[in-house]
């Protein structure tokens, strides 16, 4: 079992998929960096916060509001803990293929499946 054996067209849609995905995130980060830029206020502001988090700073000078600061810090915790499960999924799952092909330290443990049906 290989890690794209799950998907139809291997050869053309894996490569696909990782190259889209990093050109619409590079357009992404981009466009969030410019916002940055066009919203950083005062320099000084930002090095010197004593958060320790100068991305507050320049939410807040955006903003100017303590409410809307809040909200766009946490919002990406918020996703990421929830995307945080697939994460896990993803992980476990490329561990146990690499372990199936001999490909890691301790191969045969990591690729032992218990059946739960017997």
């Amino acid at each position: 079992m290989k890690l794209g054996d799950e998907v139809k067209k291997v050869r053309t849609r894996i490569p696909h998929s990782i190259i889209i995905a990093t050109i619409v995130n590079s357009v992404m980060l981009f466009a969030f960096a410019i916002c940055l830029l066009f919203t950083i206020g005062d320099l000084n502001a930002v090095e010197n916060t004593p958060t320790g988090i100068p991305l507050i700073v320049v939410y807040f000078e955006a903003t100017r509001s303590k409410t809307a600061t809040t909200f766009l810090v946490l919002m990406p915790f918020i996703v990421q803990l929830f995307t945080q499960f697939n994460i896990y999924a993803s992980v476990s799952r490329l561990i146990w293929t690499f372990a199936k092909d001999k490909g890691l330290p301790f191969s045969r443990q990591l690729s032992y499946v218990r059946s739960c049906l017997s």
